[in-house]
Formats: C-alpha cells, sequence, structure tokens
C-alpha cells in the first residue's frame, strides 16, 4: 500500500509540474511544487479546494510512507487516494491546455 500511494503522489507531483510549467513557472523541491499548486491554483479557484486538499494530504501520506518505518495505510484509503489522483491529474491536464 506504500508503493501505491508513493505512485499516486509521483503522478499527481509531475502533471502539477507541467501544469506550473506551462505558466513558466518551474521548481527543484517537492514543497516549492506544494506552495505554488496552492497559490496559483487552489487560491485563484482554477482547481477545487477539494483537490487542493488531495494534493496536500497525498504530499504529506507519500512522506509518512517513505520515511516512517511503521506507516500503514488500508485497502479503502488508498482506492480513495488513487480515485482522487485520476480527478487530480485530470484537472492539471485541464490546466495545462488553458494557456
Amino acid at each position: 500500500m506504500r508503493i501505491a500511494i508513493n505512485r499516486a503522489y509521483y503522478a499527481a507531483f509531475y502533471s502539477a509540474c507541467a501544469a506550473l510549467l506551462r505558466k513558466g513557472r518551474q521548481f527543484t523541491k517537492h514543497t516549492s511544487v506544494r506552495a505554488a499548486v496552492n497559490k496559483e491554483f487552489v487560491k485563484t479557484a482554477k482547481l477545487s479546494e477539494d483537490l487542493g486538499r488531495f494534493y496536500n494530504t497525498i504530499f504529506d501520506e507519500r512522506g509518512e510512507g517513505d520515511y516512517e518505518v511503521f506507516a500503514d495505510f488500508n485497502a479503502k484509503d488508498v482506492a480513495l487516494r488513487i480515485d482522487e489522483c485520476e480527478r487530480f491529474v485530470a484537472a492539471m491536464f485541464q490546466l495545462s491546455a488553458l494557456d
């Protein structure tokens, strides 16, 4: 389950990077991408608040899964994150296409 969370995070992360790059923004840190998603997309209402919360949550869960020895995720939560990730990636694709 930890790997599934990790892969969902990276799908969201790279789609966010692509959408931000289309706006001329490029970052070297994951925390900078997270901040930019919130500033550029959530605060401007280009991305729904629930998808913004998803990105913040999956960011934290990926860190937990990668760096905490006893981190564990249940199948129901992982399935929910994958569904949310699909919506997030689709939203990033739409934001990329707007320019």
